[in-house]
């Protein structure tokens, strides 16, 4: 089956699709392209078929028509839009296939909205058309649909390609450094202090799972020791350092601390909001 992943040329090709000027269908003789498994009462696996047996639903046909129509699209660069299950499930739709597909009744209705089933019976028919009426006519339908969506794959890649080249990369901001310049200025040694503390291993030997505290210690102008905790974890000593978050003895602290991890991530970029740094 096509891979179903998402690509900036999706919205470019669903509006090319749209307008797309189709091609006749070629009548079938075989109407298993559009039967499931279910209309039948069949064994749901494709595999289980028995040597020599009749193709009789979509299900085994679907996996020759991706094959042989991925060898008719040969440009690499756009392939994986025009193959996607998302490009797949937008011309058979177009086709009229999904209001053709046969099940039982009580799958009908979600199989012809799933738009990996779409996907599928657009393949299954390839298959099909191939096997029935050739090469030639096979080629001939294809290319009719695919002709005119190439050149606007290509170009939803090139102008995501230029959007990309033009953003500039922010480099990210170095809050530990950020924060360690802050425990210098102004305040005289000892008012101010940052400290990471011992960092813990857990996790499995190939993805250990980092921790490592961060104390930050100021004294307020009535004298009193303000001291805050924060821990991070992270896959590397340096990460964990880097993603540490305020811990708290109190739930409605810890739950706003939560939150705060969620949109904020690093436990010195916390200390640099809450200090007036960042």
């Amino acid at each position: 089956m096509a891979s179903s992943d998402s690509s900036p040329a999706l919205p470019a090709v669903r509006d090319a699709v749209a307008q797309l000027s189709l091609p006749t269908v070629p009548q079938l003789e075989s109407s298993a392209w559009g039967m499931h498994t279910s209309f039948r009462g069949a064994r749901h696996q494709a595999f289980e078929a028995n040597e020599g047996d009749e193709i009789l639903d979509y299900e085994r046909l679907e996996h020759v028509g991706d094959a042989i129509l991925g060898a008719e699209v040969t440009l690499l660069i756009v392939k994986a839009a025009l193959l996607s299950n998302q490009t797949l499930a937008l011309i058979s739709s177009r086709l009229g296939f999904p209001s053709q597909l046969k099940a039982s009744a009580a799958q009908t209705c979600q199989l012809r909205t799933n738009y990996i089933v779409q996907a599928s019976l657009f393949e299954a028919y390839l298959a099909l058309l191939l096997i029935e009426k050739g090469h030639a006519a096979f080629q001939a339908f294809v290319d009719a649909i695919y002709a005119p969506l190439v050149p606007v794959v290509v170009e939803a890649f090139r102008s995501a390609e230029s959007a990309a080249i033009a953003t500039p990369l922010l480099e990210p901001a170095n809050y530990v450094g950020m924060l360690m310049e802050w425990t210098q200025e102004r305040w005289r040694p000892g008012r101010r202090t940052a400290t990471f503390n011992s960092s813990l291993r857990s996790g499995l030997d190939h993805k250990p799972l980092w921790s490592i505290s961060c104390e930050v210690e100021q004294y307020n102008r009535s004298g009193t020791m303000d001291v805050r905790v924060y821990v991070g974890f992270g896959s590397t000593v340096a990460e964990a350092k880097r993603e540490c978050v305020g811990v708290s003895s109190t739930p409605q602290l810890v739950l706003m601390q939560m939150i705060d991890l969620f949109f904020a991530g690093s436990a010195a970029f916390q200390a640099c909001v809450e200090l007036g740094l960042a």
